[in-house]
């Protein structure tokens, strides 16, 4: 024990002082050699803004698939249900947030699904996230859920099939 304890202050007190910046650090810093091999800013926005697309794609992806396996499982009574016509244009972000708000008017067990399983409406709000879609037009109850998820459907193929794939 006694000379374990010296050991163990040695240890301390080495590494309690590497982290102390040395004189050549504090001039490295001052003639501006730290940073020289540190990457493009550039680069890095190009490399976020291919990330970015990336994980758009995915979750255009899962919204595609989800809006599938849910038209299956619900029954045509529930598919036939009215809901606003949100599809005005030609498939805007805004138009997907909005359908997303309208899908999140749902109850999973109104709907016969388990908690779990409805998830489309919450997928729909992150991929537009930042979209302003509080403006809310007057819609027309002049359309059906399956419609509505036909037309989320062709929206998500179609900005899927914009996005260019990371180069």
């Amino acid at each position: 024990m006694k000379t374990f304890l010296p050991f163990l202050l040695t240890i301390v007190v080495v590494t309690a002082a590497a982290a102390a910046p040395s004189r050549s650090d504090n001039h490295k810093l001052k003639d501006g050699e730290i940073g020289k091999n540190m990457p493009d800013v550039q680069h890095f926005k190009r490399t976020s803004h291919h990330h970015t697309q990336g994980q758009k794609k995915k979750q255009l992806e899962e919204i595609m698939n989800h809006i599938n396996v849910t038209k299956k499982k619900l029954s045509k009574q529930i598919l036939d249900k009215h809901v606003p016509d949100v599809f005005q244009k030609s498939c805007t972000p805004e138009e997907l947030c909005k359908a997303g708000k309208v899908l999140a008017t749902f109850k999973a067990k109104d709907l016969g699904l388990e908690k779990e399983e409805w998830i489309l409406h919450r997928q729909l709000l992150a991929y537009t996230k930042g979209t302003d879609c509080s403006e809310t037009q007057t819609e027309t109850v002049g359309s059906t859920l399956s419609s509505l998820l036909q037309n989320i459907h062709k929206c998500a193929q179609k900005t899927f099939s914009e996005l260019t794939p990371p180069s």
